[in-house]
């Protein structure tokens, strides 16, 4: 049972330096180095480059499939794996993950996870993808009980792009196999005009993918079969052509464009199979920013703030006891706090337009007074805009570059507790991993995997 002692409110202290309804306020803004936004321009603008989070367009999207085997063991593994590699996408099968255990505790910031886990905590899928793309889960079947998961990320000229991640239980029967066709057919009539990336654990050695005929009989013939059909009747490629466990091509990797993948090979694994690594030249759409409510807590009226407070305090106490609801009190405390906020704390809407914070304005000024002596000596009114335009881009650009210093952030995914002893493991792990692969020999396959372990 809550206490209601009249200290519920009067503990409230009011500083200039730290508020309490700092957790209320939405303003955390992530800014980064970039080109500075305009205070004025002419009628018509040619930027090469294009406006922050406006559909940018990177060279390729990076994909990696991978069989866990446990993912809540390998969060440094997996950061590690992300931080070199830079992935878009990722493709994971046998997480053994269960409902109580969340993404975040596992994938770094900057991801969506969808997942589909198994009951026992044992097999289960998902596809994690980039936070800035627009993506969606998709479900062409919410009770069918195969191990698969399907995402819809938009691309640019409204395109869409299915991503899926599958794996076949070496148990499973030929019924198993015909719900897995089932639902990539029906993804595939829905999303006719679709890019199709499906990858994952197959677990059917069975198939010679060069020739697409069954050899072997680890297996029954039918579930091949069925397979090869889901492949044949989609217009799906299959492209991976290295073993992924031991001598064995067990996890794959289906498209129905396989002309734009640029690259597909192996890398170390984080189990007993190796990773497919995919480079592929399709470009997804970006979020945009949306305007966000700040607080100006240096412009607060902190006496205003503590007296609403106070009288909020006496209200509580009149209306509440200790048996009403506890939902309806805090409805009661949200409601009035934000109210309080937005009668003594000034805010603003944040710009969606790009703002470089340590451009003040004292640099705005001098920019201006230097610029504008030359500007006036050199231009008249009847000048062509286009050349006055130039003028001033060009001098903007020089005062910027004398007077504030500047350096290049990094293109690549980067985990700040991956130092530079790990990143050389990782680099000597890759190294032995790929000399092991090419010489098949017995120390140097003892020397990956003492690296590995």
């Amino acid at each position: 049972m809550p206490n209601f002692s009249t200290s519920l409110f009067d503990s409230f202290v009011i500083n200039s330096s730290s508020n309490i309804f700092e957790h209320l306020s939405d303003s955390n803004i992530s800014l980064s180095p970039g080109p500075p936004a305009a205070a004025s321009s002419p009628l018509k603008q040619n930027n090469k480059e294009p406006p922050l989070n406006k559909k940018l367009k990177p060279k390729n999207t990076k994909i990696l499939i991978i069989n866990f085997q446990s993912v809540k063991n390998k969060k440094a593994e997996i950061g590690n794996l992300i931080d070199s590699s830079n992935p878009n996408i990722i493709i994971g099968t046998e997480t053994w993950l269960r409902k109580d255990i969340c993404s975040s505790e596992i994938f770094p910031d900057g991801f969506n996870v969808y997942r589909k886990d198994r009951r026992d905590g044992y097999g289960g899928v998902l596809v994690a993808v980039r936070s800035d793309y627009i993506s969606e889960e998709v479900n062409p079947d919410n009770e069918n009980d195969t191990e698969s998961i399907f995402v819809k990320i938009s691309l640019h000229h409204n395109k869409s792009l299915i991503v899926g991640s599958m794996y076949r239980p070496p148990s499973s029967d030929l019924a198993y196999m015909e719900d897995l066709k089932q639902q990539v057919d029906k993804l595939k009539k829905k999303y006719k005009g679709a890019v199709f990336w499906i990858g994952g654990d197959i677990n059917l050695p069975d198939i010679q993918w060069t020739t697409q005929t069954v050899d072997n009989h680890h297996y029954p013939t039918s579930v091949n079969m069925k397979f090869l059909d889901l492949i044949h009747d989609n217009h799906l490629e299959q492209i991976v052509s290295f073993p992924t466990r031991k001598d064995r091509v067990l996890d794959l990797f289906l498209t129905n464009r396989p002309s734009l993948v640029n690259r597909c090979e192996p890398l170390p694994g984080i189990s007993d199979h190796d990773i497919v690594y995919i480079d592929t030249d399709i470009t997804a759409k970006i979020n945009k920013p949306t305007q966000r409510k700040i607080y100006l807590w240096k412009k607060a009226d902190n006496t205003k703030l503590e007296e609403l407070t106070r009288s909020m305090n006496t209200n509580f106490h009149s209306i509440f006891h200790p048996m009403s609801p506890i939902q309806e009190m805090w409805d009661f405390i949200k409601k009035n706090l934000l109210n309080i906020l937005q009668e003594s704390v000034p805010s603003k809407l944040s710009s969606t337009r790009f703002h470089q914070a340590w451009i003040t304005r004292d640099i705005k000024r001098l920019s201006r007074r230097n610029m504008n002596t030359n500007f006036h000596s050199i231009f008249h009114p009847m000048s062509p805009i286009q050349e006055m335009w130039d003028f001033i881009k060009k001098n903007l650009l020089n005062i910027l570059q004398e007077s504030v210093p500047s350096k290049l952030s990094s293109t690549r995914f980067h985990q700040a507790w991956i130092t530079r002893d790990i990143k050389r493991l990782s680099r000597r792990k890759k190294r032995s991993f790929i000399k092991a692969r090419n010489t098949n020999n017995k120390a140097d396959i003892k020397r990956y995997q003492r690296l590995k372990n």
